[in-house]
């Protein structure tokens, strides 16, 4: 039927799927680049607010340590007097500051609190640290006795000469995380959360995932729907920023994060 055309209108037809064929590569070039500009404007948007994410947790962090320090840099801690200085000036703090509770470990890494209870935490590596004069954190912790989720803080306490005597230990809830990460959201769906050094749910919008201890790297290696999550969170325990997309849930998400400074966390 073609073949019966006339030149002209076989020229027409010609000139017109030449037309419609450009047109649609314009089309397609065009909605690639608004496509790969979108993604590059999100990859930015979302590293940037993971980096102020992190900003926010150190600052928190940082308010937390220097409380603790200024407690352990009273006489009345630095006396060593348990029963008539520390016990009382302890059960003041905990009233009067964030932390739920408070401790003195001697040098032998044994704990007592003014209720009475006492613990070995000679083998803790935020203890160990204390003694080195570092004050440090735990990641967090499931309280066997509260059921609740606690970050643990140790600072040295030093004698009038400056050498380390003992450990003032603080317990603070695990909101002083959930707290902010809850503030933290991108656009109308978006979450975020943190893992600790080794890939473990520190705190998210789904407290279960935090009290459960879940960690998506160990989980993918039973179950393969948790493979490209865990892809993303070992780069994450690395140390670095980036962004990455992954599927998780049904879904193909996109995650943007940084590290925390001054501990093993990423955000």
């Amino acid at each position: 039927m073609f073949q019966n055309l006339k030149i002209k209108t076989r020229i027409m037809i010609f000139v017109a799927f030449i037309v419609i064929l450009i047109s649609l590569s314009i089309g397609i070039i065009a909605y690639m680049q608004s496509s790969n500009a979108l993604m590059a404007q999100l990859e930015y948007a979302i590293v940037e607010f993971a980096e102020q994410g992190s900003e926010q947790v150190v600052s928190s962090i940082d308010i937390q340590k220097i409380v603790l320090e200024a407690i352990a840099n009273r006489n009345v801690i630095r006396t060593m007097d348990w029963e008539n200085q520390q016990k009382p000036a302890l059960i003041n703090e905990v009233n009067r500051t964030d932390f739920i509770g408070m401790g003195i470990v001697d040098m032998n890494g044994k704990a007592k609190y003014p209720d009475g209870t006492e613990a070995e935490l000679g083998d803790r590596d935020y203890i160990k640290k204390a003694m080195t004069g570092i004050t440090a954190m735990s990641s967090v912790l499931i309280s066997r006795v509260t059921n609740s989720a606690v970050i643990m803080v140790a600072t040295p306490i030093k004698d009038t000469s400056g050498r380390i005597i003992s450990v003032l230990i603080g317990r603070l809830p695990g909101d002083i995380l959930t707290d902010v990460t809850d503030t933290l959201k991108y656009g109308e769906n978006g979450y975020s959360y943190i893992i600790d050094g080794k890939g473990t749910l520190i705190s998210h919008n789904n407290r279960d995932l935090i009290m459960n201890q879940v960690n998506y790297i160990e989980e993918s290696k039973t179950k393969k729907e948790f493979e490209t999550l865990a892809v993303v969170m070992r780069n994450m325990i690395k140390g670095i920023k980036g962004f990455e997309g992954y599927y998780y849930q049904g879904e193909n998400r996109y995650m943007g994060y940084s590290p925390i400074e001054g501990t093993d966390w990423s955000i």
